[in-house]
């Protein structure tokens, strides 16, 4: 057989339908007359380096790799706080506010209410940091409403806390 093979057809096809795939391109091939199977598409078109990139997925921070974090060297070097919700019989719902030292596991103050704003919270941990000895370098908080952190946020800038 002279002229040209179905190699080189395959390579001018393959580059100019690039998202095609091996699976599709020898139906091309078949429409200009050449035998091409199924195995032979499959070794040529990765014999060409023509295998599709994937796209990476596109994933939000909750994907990313977490850092380890380094454990509390002393009283008072970290607070974790976090904000619980349930609801009574009735249907009256209620929140829970615990502040826990990281160090020693102690709470240092739970505080109940129908509701509990940023205004709340932030008489709670005062009340705790005026007390002598108490003074966090950091306070570690899930995520909550954002007018709690934006409370807390404000707190801890004129108090010298992260």
């Amino acid at each position: 057989m002279n002229g040209p093979s179905p190699e080189s057809d395959y390579g001018t096809i393959a580059r100019s339908r690039p998202h095609y795939g091996y699976q599709r391109l020898p139906v091309l091939l078949r429409r200009e007359c050449w035998l091409v199977n199924h195995k032979l598409a499959s070794r040529l078109y990765y014999e060409e380096g023509l295998g599709i990139q994937r796209k990476r997925p596109r994933r939000g921070k909750s994907c990313q790799v977490r850092h380890t974090r380094s454990p509390s060297a002393g009283p008072n070097d970290s607070w974790s706080m976090d904000l619980l919700f349930d609801q009574l019989g009735p249907g009256r719902r209620y929140r829970v506010l615990t502040l826990v030292d990281n160090f020693s596991c102690e709470s240092l103050a739970i505080r109940a209410g129908q509701r509990l704003n940023g205004d709340d919270v932030v008489q709670t941990v005062d009340a705790v940091v005026k007390s002598p000895g108490f003074n966090p370098a950091i306070i570690r908080v899930d995520n909550e409403s954002e007018l709690v952190l934006k409370n807390l946020a404000l707190w801890a800038r004129w108090n010298g806390s992260n």
